[in-house]
């Protein structure tokens, strides 16, 4: 950092290199700053930052977590002559993920350019002008390649993959503020516009039938096959383009009185281009009252109170957070045969939705604050309750909308989105930081602790009360339950010879599971006997931060938690199988057989679908060690003859233990690039690795 009287220049830097919890996986990133801030006369500041980084990532293929767990156990790494095993489609279900992991390539590069320049003008003595104008420009690039020496490549003979992506996002705000002191009072009066646009343009192509996989995917050229279905890669060129916009109209009042009395008033009302003509604006007020209790005469004399402050607020704010132009009928483009020949046309594949509008948010909250012992201890209390109505949900159309999208694989009815239902959020928050050794050795800590309890109200009435975005995952959305929750079967034991036999499975042999019939009809369907069996929302989280310094060292160590939430392991679903398609967990080693009844381990060679039921509901309670940072800022003593102001060397390890009763990786999992309604699903989670940084940080 560098200062003279009337600008301050500020230079960072950060390189960051770090490989993946997989082999042949990493990142690399190489960022720089400045700041820079100028006093130009007593009336104007100027003020301006830009930021440029590039990022590169060798990525795992998709997928190959959950089949370096699948495997078979059967199915070798290496031939005999140490080359990579690549398996024929008689062998497994699963190909060789290690062949995989060290041959393909999937690198990601995404250089990023971030900036603004604002200027603060003293029209009077008590009113400012500001204006401000940011960009963020954003490249990536996608390369992938797999060769025909890996499975997912051999059948293509090589499938190459090239793509780009290409963003410009500018803002531009522009504020009025009016500060007045008078007597007893204070005003503070704010108003302004903003506007805002997004544009973001794309190509994707791909080739395969290579000759050779020396060039990979830079010369997809001299791949003979230009359309190939299935292969998950895009084959046949293709563009994309979307552009939305957002302006705003902001005022705010801040008014005090004594320092005790203060209320603020508030009022947005935004315009989003996503949403159809008639429908774009939406209005959101706010309101919120504060009382410095501690300011009174019945309480200065209090010394064990040295701040209390009560605080209530409502208000309401919007989400317009969906892709571009989804209130608009769109037409998507297909291939299909006819006659002799492959044709290509456009066709319907979403309905004009013109009421697509914004959803909102309506929450009451009321706190405190307080301070004792000369603030020794603070606490920061909070109790709130919030509404979400008009649900942005993307939602299948029915049959009747008459549109499907047919591909080669399937015939499917495409989704759209829709405002439906309403749900509800409500809880505390508590903060608590406290001084608890001051002078030569210091030691602070700071806990939070939090609960929320969600329920979803309604989903748009007309007799809908549940909706479930993939029959493959337990998720369900249903109306009285939380999001996240989970529908299944429960199971009731293991058939046995003689006994009943109560199972939607194909097979009903001994060693079979039994579930409960939950409207005594004698049989066991989806629509009758399935439950809530838990959901992914705990019943409250936590976490506790220690931080220590004594004569320049300083060491922080961060704990966080969470309890009673749910967890359904769909990996160990399907490890428990015992189809001999893939790998089994050591569970099968007590399965039933006819000389082992007295187990809850069903037989092998179940149905091959996996049923969904409670035995896979797990508790995901944990502890986890997240953060250990120690550092060491030298004296002064020993910089006071160079231009340096301070330098302080420091290392940091994040998620070095976890304490949990889960089963899986990681109890944070986050598969299915999940949404909210699919949270807490592990379907072979990429788990949070253990990483290690050692770094360095100079003021100028």
């Amino acid at each position: 950092m560098f200062r003279n009287r009337t600008y301050k220049i500020g230079i960072f830097g950060q390189l960051l290199k770090k490989d993946g919890i997989l082999q042949n996986t990493n990142f690399e990133r190489y960022a720089g700053r400045v700041n820079v801030e100028h006093d130009y006369n007593d009336k104007l500041k100027i003020s301006s930052y830009i930021t440029g980084s590039r990022t590169t990532a060798q990525i795992a293929p998709q997928g190959v977590v959950p089949a370096i767990l699948l495997m078979t156990p059967t199915t070798p790494v290496y031939n005999a002559d140490g080359s990579f095993f690549v398996k024929n489609v008689f062998e497994g279900t699963y190909g060789n993920p290690i062949n995989t992991l060290y041959n393909q390539t999937n690198r990601t590069t995404t250089s990023r350019i971030l900036g603004n320049i604002s200027g603060d003008y003293k029209i009077t003595e008590n009113l400012t002008a500001r204006v401000l104008a940011g960009v963020d420009i954003i490249d990536n690039k996608q390369n992938r390649y797999l060769p025909a020496t890996v499975y997912e490549g051999s059948g293509y003979s090589g499938l190459g993959e090239v793509g780009t992506l290409n963003s410009f996002n500018w803002l531009n705000e522009n504020t009025l503020t009016y500060n007045k002191k008078f007597g007893k009072h204070s005003l503070n009066v704010l108003a302004g516009f903003t506007q805002q646009q997004f544009k973001a343009e794309g190509a994707i192509t791909g080739s395969s039938g290579f000759v050779s996989d020396y060039d990979t995917f830079n010369n997809l050229g001299s791949g003979s096959v230009t359309s190939v279905s299935g292969s998950g890669f895009a084959i046949a060129p293709a563009t994309t383009s979307n552009v939305w916009a957002l302006k705003s109209y902001l005022g705010r009042i801040n008014y005090g009185f004594n320092s005790k009395y203060l209320l603020t008033l508030t009022l947005r009302a935004d315009g989003s281009s996503k949403f159809a003509p008639g429908h774009q604006w939406a209005s959101f007020p706010s309101a919120a009252v504060a009382w410095n209790a501690s300011s009174e005469d019945f309480l200065k004399n209090v010394t064990a109170i040295s701040q209390l402050k009560l605080r209530f607020s409502a208000g309401q704010t919007g989400n317009s957070d969906i892709p571009a132009y989804q209130s608009y009928s769109q037409l998507g483009y297909y291939r299909y045969n006819f006659g002799n020949s492959t044709v290509a046309g456009f066709a319907p594949n979403s309905l004009y939705n013109p009421n697509l509008t914004w959803e909102k948010t309506s929450q009451y909250d009321f706190g405190f604050d307080l301070g004792l012992f000369k603030d020794r201890i603070s606490i920061t209390a909070d109790i709130y309750y919030k509404k979400t109505t008009n649900l942005l949900l993307y939602l299948p159309l029915p049959a009747t909308s008459g549109l499907t999208i047919i591909t080669n694989t399937a015939i499917t009815n495409p989704q759209q989105y829709e405002n439906v239902g309403s749900v509800q959020n409500k809880g505390f928050e508590i903060g608590i930081n406290s001084h608890n050794l001051t002078g030569g050795f210091v030691w602070n800590t700071n806990v939070v602790f939090a609960v929320n309890r969600n329920k979803v109200l309604s989903l748009g009435g007309n007799g809908v009360n549940q909706f479930i975005p993939d029959s493959s995952l337990p998720s369900i959305l249903k109306v009285g339950e939380p999001i996240g929750s989970f529908i299944g079967y429960k199971t009731n034991g293991l058939i046995q010879a003689g006994g009943p036999v109560l199972t939607p499975a194909a097979n009903t042999q001994p060693g079979g599971q039994n579930y409960v019939d939950i409207n005594g009809d004698g049989k066991i369907t989806q629509a009758a006997d399935r439950v809530i069996l838990g959901n992914s929302q705990p019943k409250f989280t936590g976490g506790i931060t220690n931080t220590f310094s004594f004569k320049g060292v300083d060491l922080s160590v961060f704990v966080q938690g969470s309890y009673g939430n749910k967890i359904y392991d769909q990996q160990r679903n399907t490890l428990e199988l015992g189809t001999g398609y893939t790998n089994a967990t050591t569970t099968l080693l007590n399965r039933w057989t006819p000389t082992n009844t007295a187990t809850d381990v069903h037989s092998a060679y179940q149905d091959p679908a996996p049923t969904i039921s409670d035995r896979f509901v797990e508790n995901g309670s944990y502890l986890r060690l997240k953060s250990l940072s120690l550092g060491y800022t030298f004296p002064q003593s020993v910089l006071s003859k160079s231009p340096i102001k301070k330098v302080r060397i420091y290392a940091n390890a994040q998620n070095l233990a976890t304490w949990t009763k889960y089963t899986g990786y990681d109890p944070e999992v986050s598969s299915n690039e999940q949404s909210a309604i699919t949270s807490g699903v592990d379907n072979g989670a990429y788990p949070n690795n253990k990483s290690f940084i050692v770094g360095i940080g100079i003021t100028l």
